[in-house]
Order: C-alpha cells, then sequence, then structure tokens
C-alpha cells in the first residue's frame, strides 16, 4: 500500500497560462483521491518566468537567469480533495479520463481560465 505523496503535473507540461490544457490520466488511474494545487508564479515584466512556453531557453540559461533573481515568488492555491467517484455520477468507475476532466474543471474554476481539450502534443 503506497503512503507518501506523490507530486504530479497532470498537464505534463506547462503553458502561458491562457487555458488548461488536457490532463493526462495516469495520475488519475489508481482511482485514489487527488489533493488539487494550484501552482502560480505571479510575473513581473523583465524578470524570468518559471513557466515558460515555446521556443524556451537553454536549460543553462534558465539555471542562470534563476540563480540572478533576487527572489521568485509562487502562490500556491489548496483547492477540495477531489474523490474518483462523485456522488452525481455513477456509481461504477467510470475511467481515469472523466476523473481527469473533473479535476482539470476544478482548476479551470478556480483560475477563472477555460479549459480546452487540446493537449500538449496537439
Amino acid at each position: 500500500v503506497f503512503r507518501s505523496p506523490v507530486f504530479l503535473f497532470p498537464e505534463g507540461t506547462v503553458t502561458n497560462g491562457t487555458s488548461i490544457i488536457t490532463f493526462k490520466t495516469g495520475a488519475f488511474s489508481p482511482r485514489l483521491p487527488v489533493q488539487p494545487l494550484l501552482v502560480q508564479f505571479p510575473h513581473t515584466p523583465g524578470h524570468i518566468h518559471p513557466s515558460w512556453g515555446i521556443p524556451s531557453p537553454s536549460l543553462g540559461e534558465i539555471f542562470f537567469r534563476l540563480m540572478c533573481e533576487p527572489y521568485n515568488r509562487c502562490r500556491l492555491t489548496w483547492l477540495p480533495v477531489a474523490a474518483p467517484l462523485d456522488p452525481q455520477e455513477k456509481t461504477e468507475w467510470p475511467g481515469p479520463k472523466l476523473y481527469a476532466n473533473r479535476v482539470q474543471s476544478m482548476f479551470s474554476d478556480a483560475l477563472g481560465t477555460p479549459s480546452t481539450q487540446y493537449s500538449f502534443e496537439d
């Protein structure tokens, strides 16, 4: 039985923050409750943004620029625990995709950002 917490990024990447892309289903397949955590990096122009888009700088440049910052801000927001089965849903396991979509909607609602069914691979 697994008892230690695991920190996962269900999108599988970072985005520019304009929408929440499709969550990968691997984290939701075990049918265990998840504790959603929003990780945001408030950005000020002229400073490096840890969740850059494409094209991204090289790993060396990222490390150098982050080390040159006097400090980096990070805002964490804990959302309610999401269970694999919602009382309004079927009593049978609907599968990891529906579970992932429900958690994606929780993120989207909390951020006031639209969600999309596109993924990083698209």
